[in-house]
């Protein structure tokens, strides 16, 4: 079975940017998920792979929260540019993401 994950998150200039010029708060660099995420992309996009016989993996969940998206997360940086995870964090994410998809989500 093919497996498509949803696409993350999207800012208007690299997180790690904002970061190294909030440092005091880094708060300030989380995007509001109304700008940073596309609903009706994800939707159309799950709808097509789920129609082709594929499992469509939305871990919006894990990486923004009910209004925001943030950059850091348990003292990891999310993002390395304005829309790709960090090696780090997907390393974070790894033991719980495989067994959502093994189960089939």
């Amino acid at each position: 079975m093919r497996v498509v994950i949803a696409d993350t998150a999207s800012f208007p200039a690299p997180p790690p940017t904002f970061v190294s010029d909030n440092v005091m708060d880094v708060t300030r660099c989380d995007g509001p998920r109304s700008r940073a995420l596309d609903p009706a992309l994800t939707e159309a996009e799950g709808a097509a792979v789920t129609r082709e016989g594929g499992l469509y993996a939305d871990f919006t969940k894990y990486v923004c929260g009910a209004d925001r998206c943030p950059v850091i997360v348990h003292d990891l940086l999310v993002y390395r540019d304005e829309n790709h995870l960090t090696t780090e964090f997907v390393r974070y994410l790894a033991t719980g993401l495989d067994e959502q998809i093994r189960s089939g989500l």
